[in-house]
């Protein structure tokens, strides 16, 4: 026998087969599972598309019973005379496209025209829902273990509308899972009632420690429901410093007039991050009445609050006295100080440039840097044209020699005259 044979006791043959045998088990249930596998996938994307089929076909039977309460489509799709469908509402249509497509795709459908909609259409549709069952179906599925069926149940309650479906999101807010709470809000949200979105609200204040990017999210899409909303909470003293700042941006971005009396307020708050805030959001809502406490950070301690106020004023026409208080911060230790009031100046057309000339045609390196660059990226007249022509030229000779000049520096140092 080998050294392996006497190793392995004379039985190599054996684990030979044994080994052998391993691998082509192994290979085998690798074959299995991606096979396996292979037909979930496809499986998956069949029933995808089976529902995205049955849902357009559900769209295009319910879209005209939506809009008025015409039968819509309905008879194209049984072969039939379309005449002779004159469903009496909404809730008949459903129930009889509802036996051709399903149910889910019936109730995806209504829910989806329910959010888009308003008025008595959307009352309609709610009442179609509830007819339906559907606000009871998602009503139990909120009782489920998992969090995720409940989660998914709040989203869609909230596209339902209706007294129901909003009592169950209100009770949803207190759920000991935060993802579902988060549902629960957002559904309340769409659902756009005065007591829904002030459950919501509550139920966001509750829960402020969550994530910053979900914070946010909420609060954005607050401003866009109910702005209002959003002050009396800043104005309730119950918002942390980090929520307060990120609830003023959000109304900022919505433009929402309410946001101007507590942007002012925070104009001198001790945190400087939220004096910036309160900077952009005055900027962005260019109202000229609140500019004159804006223009008086440029003088502000934090280099990026004066930033701020220097980008809020190139959103406005600025008098004499602005452009010359921001000639000044092309100054500015800060660059992007000096970069956002040069960007400023040049928005004010001839007194801004006029500005922008006499910062280039000064001694101050900073200002002739921010100056220059500001007046490059202008449509200048020819005289203007010149003119920055000039002063590039000048401003070369005062602080590099001329091709001459290093000539002659040369030749005096190859000669030892140097």
């Amino acid at each position: 026998m080998n050294g392996l044979e006497i190793l392995l006791g004379g039985d190599l043959p054996r684990v030979i087969v044994t080994v052998a045998f391993a691998v082509l088990v192994t290979a085998a249930a690798v074959v299995f599972f991606s096979i396996t596998l292979l037909v979930h996938h496809a499986t998956g994307e069949y029933l995808a598309a089976q529902r995205r089929a049955q849902a357009h076909r559900a769209a295009v039977c319910l879209a005209a019973a939506i809009v008025n309460g015409a039968p819509g489509g309905f008879g194209c799709l049984l072969n039939e005379d379309p005449g002779t469908f004159f469903a009496e509402d909404l809730t008949q249509t459903a129930q009889r496209v509802r036996k051709l497509e399903g149910t889910v795709a019936v109730s995806a459908v209504l829910r989806r025209s329910r959010k888009l909609l308003r008025g008595e259409t959307a009352r309609r549709i709610t009442r179609t829902l509830e007819d339906l069952g559907e606000v009871r179906r998602l009503a139990t599925q909120a009782t489920s273990r998992r969090k995720w069926r409940r989660a998914t149940a709040m989203r869609q309650l909230g596209e339902c509308g209706g007294d129901k479906a909003r009592d169950a999101l209100i009770l949803a807010t207190h759920d000991r899972s935060i993802d579902v709470r988060r549902a629960a809000r957002e559904g309340l949200l769409v659902h756009r009632t005065s007591d829904a979105i002030v459950a919501s609200s509550d139920s966001f204040v509750r829960d402020e420690s969550q994530v910053l990017a979900w914070r946010k999210s909420f609060l954005t899409r607050l401003a866009e429901v109910d702005a209002p909303r959003i002050a009396e909470l800043i104005g309730s003293g119950k918002l942390s410093d980090a929520t307060e700042k990120l609830a003023l941006e959000a109304m900022g971005e919505q433009r929402a007039v309410e946001a101007v009396p507590l942007a002012v307020e925070r104009l001198h708050a001790a945190d400087p991050e939220m004096r910036a805030a309160a900077v952009r959001i005055l900027g962005r809502l260019q109202l000229l009445g609140v500019m004159d406490p804006v223009t008086a950070k440029l003088s502000d301690p934090s280099w990026f609050v004066r930033a701020a106020a220097a980008r809020a004023l190139a959103s406005v026409s600025c008098d004499e006295q602005e452009c010359e208080v921001l000639k000044g911060s092309l100054e500015d230790e800060a660059w992007w100080v000096r970069s956002n009031a040069a960007l400023a100046l040049s928005r004010q057309e001839e007194s801004g440039i006029a500005k922008l000339f006499e910062a280039l045609e000064g001694n101050d390196a900073y200002a002739r840097d921010a100056a220059l660059t500001a007046l490059t990226a202008l449509d200048l007249s020819p005289a203007e044209h010149q003119r920055l022509r000039e002063n590039v030229v000048e401003a070369d000779s005062r602080n590099f020699p001329t091709q001459a000049e290093s000539g002659l520096a040369s030749a005096a140092s190859a000669s030892g005259l140097g």
